[in-house]
C-alpha cells in the first residue's frame, strides 16, 4: 500500500498557531494572537541587522544560538520586523497609528518577546542548533545537489 502523496494545495498557507500571551491585558483580560509561520531565510535576514551576530565563526566573538536570540531580544527594531512577519492576526501598526490596527507601542516587552520566540519557534529557530548558521542549516539539510 503506497502513501498518499499530499497536493499543492496542503501546501498553500503557511502553518499558523494560537498563542496565550504570558502577561494579561488590562483588567487581567487573556491576550491572544494568531502567529505563522516565516521562511527561516527571511528571520536570518532580519538577525543580520544585528551587528554582535555578524561575529563569524571561529572567532573569539562566535555566539551560541541561545546568545543569539538573546540579543535579538534586546534589538527594538528587528524584533518589531520579525513580529511583523509573524503575526496575523489582530493586526497591528508598527509605525502610525492606523485605524483598525493596535499599536505595537502598546505590547507590553514580556508579550512582544514572547511573539517574536513563538515566531522564531514555529519557523523551526528553536535552539536546538549551537549556531544560528547551523539552525538554519538544519532547515535545507539534503536539498543541495537534488
Amino acid at each position: 500500500m503506497s502513501e498518499p502523496i499530499s497536493t499543492a494545495a496542503d501546501f498553500a498557507e503557511p502553518e499558523t498557531k494560537v498563542l496565550e500571551l504570558p502577561r494579561p491585558g488590562a483588567g487581567g483580560k487573556k491576550l491572544f494572537v494568531k502567529i505563522r509561520a516565516v521562511p527561516v531565510a527571511k528571520l536570518l535576514k532580519e538577525m543580520e541587522g544585528i551587528p554582535e551576530l555578524r561575529a563569524g565563526a571561529g572567532s573569539k566573538e562566535e555566539r551560541t544560538f541561545a546568545q543569539a536570540r538573546e540579543l535579538l531580544m534586546q534589538q527594538e527594531a528587528p524584533s518589531r520586523r520579525i513580529a511583523e512577519l509573524c503575526i496575523v492576526e489582530p493586526l497591528f501598526s508598527f509605525g502610525e497609528p492606523e485605524e483598525g490596527k493596535a499599536p505595537w507601542e502598546n505590547v507590553h516587552a514580556e508579550n512582544a518577546t514572547y511573539i517574536v520566540e513563538q515566531g522564531m519557534a514555529l519557523a523551526g529557530l528553536t535552539g536546538g542548533a549551537d549556531k544560528p548558521a547551523e539552525a538554519a542549516a538544519t532547515e535545507f539539510r539534503g536539498v543541495a545537489g537534488k
